[in-house]
């Protein structure tokens, strides 16, 4: 609105900048017109050791421009042609130095990808060789865009936004190209997959990663030809996973965070609302609390990833209405026609049977510690750790009764019996059913716990105490406790009855005996006559093991 104060406004500013101009010096180095390219480019590197550090790439652009190559041009021709990387170019600046890290690791003779053996990849492979480096350039380019593909279809990665280290770019391009010239590409793939889950679950790549990237791409070389040559990072998370705590994992940038997501996306993340699978709507999803913020919001762990999955734009903005799980639920049962639909959607969440009745009934810590059970089981299956539940904490919330556990079945924590001495078959009075009690109550000790269900048969169908009331001289619940904590004391130890949580409920007006069982780091024998038998959970069943298997076990 005033020109005339705008102009004095510049020239205060033309003369205040001009006078810090005036006082500044550019230092600048005269060179001659003859100076080949590469000692121009010697010397900026030498002179731009103490500014700004220039990547590999921008150092690269110049040192190969005395061969002939267009550096420059190489990349722009490679965004063009392929999707994948410009995709991931446009989030991940160094995409370009993970191409050149992949052409190191494969052709270089020592396979690394230090920034050194990178800057020198001329030198060491093109220079005495009638290797062509546009020509491998090209070649690597394709392998790095179908190893990204390879990394959102095999690996649950939704997008370049979602990576959980952008650095298993390079190592997983130069991988694939190792596997197609081997005979045993399917155990190849195996090994790597191995590889992968152990890098993003011990947090491998957060430091030292080119030193790392070299190390791993050179053990896996060695493993894919021999079974023995496990790699470090493999056995790492092999030893290590029982330490692996995921409620605490809340950061979106934190790779065991993208790792899980993965996981989820791996299983297939249903929709809860159409069912579809997560692939079906990759580009219009959101991940988003199970247990929605407005309500649990002051929980410490309500960003953790145990309470995060994928749900669609529609459905992340139906969820939000509800202030807890059992209120969208109801909705979502309804949507379904009943809670098997439901329950097989939320399967593909990585929430199993226990967790989504924990979900049910609003039990966000009981919930968040099965689900974690639920996701390192599947870490333990993806890179080959046996009898993962045996190092499992179990969870017997006491929110959960008789019919929650019915509903969720039969497993290697949980176990039905129709009854404790009546035999149902054969309609008489058997002793051998109260072992048979006693083998269970002994393999959840000497495992990790469980719940069994006594008037209940294999198939869940309530069966009730009655007949077993009727052969004992106090015919009740009382009675029958006193039976259990006798057939302790005398069968095992007495000290274990204190291992044993009994309570009794009432369903269809039939007694059913809940009993949860804590584990005991004491091995738990059972007595028969003059012998001691040793049991574990196997699966939903209680397996003796003879002496050797024994010794080995203890």
């Amino acid at each position: 609105d005033n020109p005339k104060k705008v102009l004095q406004i510049v020239e205060v500013i033309r003369k205040k900048l001009s006078h810090l101009l005036d006082g500044f010096e550019i230092p600048y180095i005269n060179l001659p017109e003859t100076m080949g390219i590469d000692q121009v480019t010697e010397i900026f590197e030498g002179i731009n050791s103490t500014g700004i550090k220039l990547s590999v790439f921008d150092l690269l652009i110049a040192r190969l421009y005395r061969y002939d190559i267009r550096l420059r041009d190489l990349w722009d021709k490679t965004l063009e042609k392929y999707p994948n990387i410009e995709r991931y170019s446009r989030v991940i600046d160094k995409m370009p130095i993970y191409l050149l890290q992949a052409m190191s690791l494969f052709y270089e003779k020592n396979s690394s990808c230090k920034r050194k053996d990178v800057l020198d990849i001329y030198e060491n492979v093109y220079s005495k060789s009638k290797r062509s480096f546009n020509e491998d350039w090209e070649d690597i380019s394709k392998w790095m865009n179908s190893a990204i593909t390879k990394l959102e279809e095999d690996y649950g990665v939704k997008d370049e936004k979602e990576m959980p280290f952008a650095p298993t770019i390079p190592i997983m391009t130069a991988l694939i190209k190792v596997i197609s010239e081997k005979d045993n590409k399917a155990e190849c793939y195996k090994k790597v997959s191995k590889w992968y889950w152990s890098v993003i679950f011990t947090n491998a790549y957060s430091q030292s990663v080119d030193s790392l990237l070299t190390s791993d791409f050179k053990e896996l070389k060695k493993w894919f030809d021999k079974d023995d040559e496990t790699p470090k990072v493999v056995k790492n998370l092999q030893r290590e996973i029982s330490q692996l705590f995921l409620r605490d994992v809340a950061s979106k940038s934190n790779a065991k965070y993208s790792g899980v997501m993965s996981l989820i996306a791996l299983e297939g993340a249903n929709d809860f609302d159409t069912g579809q699978k997560m692939n079906d709507f990759r580009d219009k999803n959101d991940k988003d609390h199970l247990f929605p913020r407005a309500h649990f919001g002051s929980h410490q762990n309500i960003n953790s990833v145990l309470n995060m999955t994928w749900m669609s734009e529609e459905t992340n903005r139906k969820v939000k209405r509800y202030d807890k799980p059992s209120e969208y639920i109801l909705e979502y049962i309804k949507k379904h026609g009943g809670e098997q639909e439901l329950i097989k959607i939320l399967k593909s969440h990585l929430v199993n049977k226990l967790a989504y009745e924990l979900l049910r009934k609003d039990d966000f810590d009981g919930f968040l510690l099965e689900r974690e059970r639920e996701i390192l089981r599947k870490i333990a299956e993806l890179v080959g750790i046996e009898n993962i539940n045996s190092i499992l904490p179990i969870i017997q919330e006491e929110k959960l009764l008789v019919q929650d556990y019915i509903k969720i079945g039969e497993s290697d924590t949980i176990e039905f019996k129709s009854s404790l001495k009546w035999d149902i078959t054969k309609k008489l009075y058997n002793k051998d059913l109260e072992k048979v009690i006693l083998k269970t109550l002994s393999s959840f000790m000497n495992s990790r716990g469980g719940v069994l269900l006594i008037g209940v048969s294999d198939e869940g169908e309530i069966l009730g105490l009655e007949q077993d009331f009727e052969q004992l001289k106090k015919k009740n619940a009382d009675g029958f406790q006193q039976l259990i904590i006798s057939l302790v004391n005398d069968y095992l130890e007495p000290e274990f009855a204190e291992y044993l949580n009994i309570s009794f409920e009432k369903l269809n007006n039939k007694d059913v005996c809940l009993i949860k069982v804590r584990p005991s780091a004491k091995q738990v024998f059972l007595k028969e006559n003059q012998n001691k038998e040793f049991y574990i959970r196997s699966g939903n069943t209680s397996k003796r093991l003879d002496s050797k298997e024994t010794h080995n076990y203890i």
